[in-house]
């Protein structure tokens, strides 16, 4: 895959070309792959993904990846199976966890968290899946990481500091609507993220001086009322005394 263009259109924060230039390469990926199922063709599979993933990282808009994430879950899973090399499974995982974290996507998160907790050897790389499985535990509810993928990898000690950790790092967080975590709101995540999106382009919002987190949650609320008929309470409704800049 010859990426130089594609990274000239990062470079240039023109992120419409880059993602342009990369479908190409996803949609190749991804048809050598469901005709030859190999560590090769479900790497490059990946690969690609990874790199649209980049993309709408870098634009501030990683919701968009999320569909090109779950088609590459399949891969995934060959390379769990089939790949050798522990290191670099593991380190995939990490990456399209990351990827899933930041764009909001928790509960997909876990699908790859679990399997960095699983497949790894690597410390560091273990305790921080440790720390992410357990504060989206304390969200989710019962979600804790089975014994069975960390019990020989981390040590009680290590083990009880990283369980106060994300306690407390959950605690800390601002207050969110427990609407977030209803099937009914799951489920219409990436279809709300779009028109959300779309709302705020039209609005011309951006030129005001009104803080974007702002200006995105009351078009949210906005949406998922007129849009979607539910009725949402935004961190800026659910933290009354927090400043938000």
């Amino acid at each position: 895959m010859n990426t130089e263009n594609i990274l000239n259109a990062l470079s240039e924060n023109d992120f419409k070309l880059a993602a342009e230039l990369c479908e190409p390469f996803v949609h190749e990926a991804k048809g050598r792959f469901a005709d030859e199922l190999t560590v090769n063709t479900a790497t490059d599979f990946l690969g690609a993904t990874v790199l649209m993933a980049e993309i709408f990282a870098k634009e501030k808009k990683p919701w968009k990846a999320v569909p090109y994430l779950d088609d590459a879950k399949g891969a995934l899973r060959f390379l769990a199976d089939f790949m050798e090399d522990r290191t670099i499974l593991s380190s995939a995982f990490e990456t399209v966890a990351g990827f899933y974290s930041y764009a909001g996507f928790l509960p997909e998160a876990i699908f790859a968290w679990q399997s960095v907790l699983k497949f790894s050897e690597n410390p560091e790389q273990i305790q921080n899946a440790f720390f992410q499985l357990v504060f989206l535990a304390y969200r989710y509810g019962d979600l804790f990481p089975k014994e069975g993928d960390w019990s020989d990898k981390i040590d009680r000690k290590t083990r009880e500091s990283l369980l106060t950790q994300a306690k407390e790092a959950f605690e800390a967080q601002i207050m969110t609507d427990p609407i977030e975590n209803t099937p009914e709101y799951l489920k219409i995540r990436f279809d709300l993220e779009k028109a959300v999106d779309e709302a705020l382009s039209k609005s011309g919002a951006e030129k005001d001086e009104i803080p974007f987190c702002l200006r995105y949650w009351r078009m949210k609320k906005r949406v998922l009322s007129e849009q979607f008929s539910l009725n949402w309470k935004s961190p800026e409704d659910c933290n009354p005394d927090l400043q938000f800049r």
